[in-house]
C-alpha cells in the first residue's frame, strides 16, 4: 500500500518490466528498480524495501540462514579453493622438458634383410625454459635392441619444439610379444633433473 505510482521502477528497467506485477521472465535482476523505489520511499518518508529480494520463508517470519551456513555457498567455496590449489600445484610442479613419442602407423613395422624387425618413431621434445637446451635421448625396454637416431645430442631452442626420428631394431629371436612396451627418456645435459619420459610400444608380426 506504500506505492505512490511514480512509475520510476518501470522507467529505469532496461527490459521494460513492470515489477509491480511481480517477478517476470524479462527481469535480469539488475536491481535498478529497487534503488529507484528506495530513493522514492526516502523522499516520502516511508520504509524502504517495497521492492526487495525475499523468499516465502522470510515473508512468513523465518530468519534467513547466515551466508556462510548455506550449503550452496560451502560447495561453491570448496570448488573454488580446490581449483586454486590445483592451479598452483600445476604451476609449481611444471616440468621444464616435455617428451612426446609418436609411432609410425604405416607401416607399423619393417622386416629387414637380416631378419630383424624395425619400428620408426617420431620423438618431439619441448623446451619450456627461457634458455636453449641440449637434450640426450635414451630408449629402454627390450634387451638386445639397437637404436638409430638417439646418439647425437638434440639441441632445443628456448620455448620451442624439436623433432627427431628414431629407429629401433630387434632380432626376431628376442621378440616375445606382438606389442612390447618401450620407454623413451629425454634428459637435459645441463641439469639431469630436467627430464621427461614417455612409454610407447614396439610392434612385431
Amino acid at each position: 500500500g506504500d506505492c505512490i505510482d511514480c512509475h520510476l521502477c518501470v522507467a529505469v528497467c532496461p527490459t521494460g518490466v513492470d515489477i509491480r506485477n511481480g517477478q517476470q521472465e524479462g527481469c535480469i535482476t539488475c536491481a535498478l528498480c529497487i534503488d529507484a523505489c528506495d530513493d522514492v520511499m526516502d523522499r516520502v518518508g516511508r520504509p524502504r524495501g517495497l521492492i526487495r529480494y525475499s523468499s516465502l520463508a522470510e515473508e512468513g517470519g523465518k530468519l534467513p540462514a547466515r551466508f556462510w551456513r548455506r550449503p550452496r555457498v560451502l560447495v561453491y567455496a570448496s570448488i573454488i579453493v580446490a581449483s586454486i590449489v590445483g592451479i598452483f600445484y600445476g604451476m609449481l610442479t611444471l616440468g621444464a622438458v616435455e617428451l612426446t613419442v609418436l609411432h609410425e602407423r604405416q607401416p607399423l613395422y619393417v622386416l629387414l634383410s637380416d631378419g630383424s624387425i624395425q619400428n620408426k618413431y617420431t620423438v618431439k621434445v619441448l623446451n619450456k625454459t627461457s634458455e636453449d637446451m641440449d637434450v640426450r635421448l635414451f630408449v629402454s625396454g627390450i634387451e638386445g635392441m639397437t637404436t638409430v637416431g638417439i646418439d647425437e645430442t638434440l639441441t632445443v631452442a628456448n620455448n620451442r619444439l624439436a623433432t627427431r626420428t628414431v629407429f629401433i631394431r630387434v632380432p626376431p629371436d628376442l621378440i616375445l610379444e606382438k606389442l612390447t612396451p618401450v620407454t623413451f627418456r629425454a634428459e637435459s645435459l645441463r641439469d639431469t633433473s630436467m627430464r621427461d619420459e614417455a612409454v610407447n610400444h614396439f610392434a612385431a608380426p
